[in-house]
């Protein structure tokens, strides 16, 4: 059984790594002090607290991207459709294999997970959610001009965003293919199914504390 997992996705530069990162450590600030809470108040009936012995784990997707596809991505090569299809295969695999362990390793009561990736085609989103249905999907949500102006200033990272000749060409071509499931120019696709979407020019923390309310309300469906 697939445990309770929330995905955060949006444009590369919208700050989903940032984000996940600040849960998770308001996620394991809460363990500890529901485990000093269990240690001191249940000595007596040794009545352990289920929720002191959640387990949480942290998948950034990006992980699961071969260094040619990084390296075509550093020469504005985009993946095909045929590529993306298997690459979306093998990031199921890692994350089933990752819930696997912990399972295998964990003595906690419940394992939550929590999925960041851009996920900007269609088709690597739908791979995605036909092996787990039940996930959550949180977009972090901001404007081109935002994820590219972060996206700029990052240092050595594989993705760098359209460069402005590319843009101008974009526009001057845009079609309705555009749109399309093939989305062979790496545009980030309209999001057609539910999901909640969050401010991305809000605070880390403000939104950081979003993801944990939205996992929490996972554990109780």
């Amino acid at each position: 059984m697939v445990p309770p997992m929330i995905v955060i996705f949006g444009r590369p530069g919208s700050g989903k790594s940032t984000v996940t990162n600040a849960a998770m450590s308001i996620l394991g600030q809460q363990q500890k002090q529901k485990q000093q809470t269990n240690k001191y108040n249940n000595n007596n009936t040794k009545q352990m607290d289920a929720t002191a012995s959640n387990c949480y784990l942290n998948l950034d997707l990006d992980t699961c991207i071969p260094q040619w596809m990084k390296d075509n991505f550093s020469k504005d090569i985009y993946p095909t459709l045929e590529q993306r299809t298997i690459f979306a295969n093998s990031a199921c695999d890692y994350v089933e294999e990752e819930i696997g362990k912990l399972h295998d390793s964990s003595s906690s009561s419940v394992v939550n997970v929590i999925v960041s990736f851009s996920f900007v085609n269609k088709d690597l989103r739908n791979v995605f959610r036909l092996r787990f249905p039940n996930a959550g999907w949180t977009l972090m949500d901001v404007t081109d001009e935002v994820a590219q102006d972060r996206i700029n200033q990052r240092i050595g990272h594989f993705y760098k965003g359209e460069t402005l000749a590319q843009k101008q060409e974009s526009v001057a071509h845009q079609s309705d293919d555009n749109n399309d499931d093939n989305n062979s120019e790496w545009k980030f696709a309209p999001v057609d199914f539910p999901h909640v979407v969050l401010d991305g020019m809000d605070s880390i923390e403000l939104n950081a504390k979003r993801v944990v309310h939205i996992l929490m309300e996972l554990n109780t469906v």
